[in-house]
Parts: C-alpha cells; sequence; structure tokens
C-alpha cells in the first residue's frame, strides 16, 4: 500500500495506486507549496517545557536543586533534545555527567513548599528550533535549537498560568 488508505478502506491494489497517482498529479504543487509557508526556512521559535520536580532542600545552599532530567539518570536531555550552546552557561545544560540548577530559598519559605517536594513542576525555555530533516526510521524530526532568552521560567501547572520563579542561565547555580 502507498502511503496509508488512498481511495478509501475497501479499495484494493489498484485503485490504490489510482487515487494516490491522481492526487499527487493534481495537487502536490499546491500542497508543496502550502508546506513552504508553515515554517518560513524550516525555522520556528516556541517554546521549550520540561516536566520535572524539587528535590529535597539544601540547608548548606539554601534552596532546592532542579534536575533537567527528572528520571534520575544521565542529564543527556537537552543534547538528546538538540540544544545548540551558544555560550558557556548554556554548556552546563547539556553536560553530560547531568545537570541540577539551584533555586535559592531562606529555610522558612521553603518549609511552605515541602510537601511540593514530590509535585511536578515545569521548566519553560524560549527557543528557536531548526528542522533538519527525518530521522531514519521517519518517527521524528531532527531538530537542532538555540536558547534566545536566557531566563528559564519556573510554573507549577502545564498550563503554565501559575508561576513560581524565573531564573537567568547567566547566574544560575548548577551542580
Amino acid at each position: 500500500m502507498i502511503g496509508g488508505n488512498w481511495g478509501g478502506k475497501e479499495t484494493n491494489e489498484f485503485q490504490t495506486l489510482k487515487s494516490y497517482t491522481s492526487y499527487v498529479q493534481n495537487n502536490l504543487e499546491d500542497l508543496q507549496q502550502w508546506s513552504n509557508t508553515i515554517f518560513p526556512d524550516n525555522i520556528v521559535e516556541g517554546f521549550l517545557v520540561i516536566k520535572t520536580y524539587f528535590r529535597e532542600y539544601d540547608f548548606k545552599n539554601q534552596g532546592y536543586w532542579i534536575r533537567l532530567n527528572p528520571t534520575g539518570q544521565n542529564d543527556f536531555l537537552l543534547s538528546y533534545m538538540g540544544l545548540e550552546p551558544t555560550n558557556p552557561n548554556e554548556r552546563k545544560l547539556v553536560d553530560p555527567r547531568g545537570v541540577s540548577i539551584l533555586y535559592k530559598m531562606i529555610p522558612s519559605e521553603a518549609e511552605k513548599l515541602s510537601d511540593a517536594q514530590k509535585r511536578n513542576i515545569f521548566m519553560v525555555f524560549k527557543i528557536k528550533a531548526t528542522l533538519k530533516d527525518l530521522e531514519q526510521q521517519y518517527t521524528r524530526f531532527n531538530v537542532r535549537y538555540i536558547l534566545t532568552s536566557s531566563i528559564i521560567e519556573f510554573f507549577w501547572d502545564e498550563s503554565l498560568t501559575k508561576k513560581i520563579t524565573a531564573l537567568s542561565i547567566d547566574t544560575m547555580i548548577t551542580k
């Protein structure tokens, strides 16, 4: 079968080929022109949202450590997803040994959040993504992106309406 059920669910291979060929002859040029308007130059600006959580409060450093990769495995998440760092601070985010960011907070304020330690939070990065090509298996795009803001925002909810804080990549404390 070519490209799915061309011609309908009950078609045979000859009807499928005829439907597909007809579609290509009559519509392919329009479809290609339209596709060039979606992401001009294969570039799109948007936001990368990563789900994570607060770890235990660190009394010595007076804050919560927030992991970029909440699964606890090596932090290849941002490099795997195609982040191309443009400065030393961004390079910290793709360190293959992993990275956590310190959200500084005095103990009395942190105590109010102690129940939130197991709760998901959402990190938001503003990005510019370049769509390169399809993977060999054609299951997803190969995307490379750069950060267009040095600010990482944190939210309680996946709708990104309840902001917790914002931290600068330029001044963040990492480990």
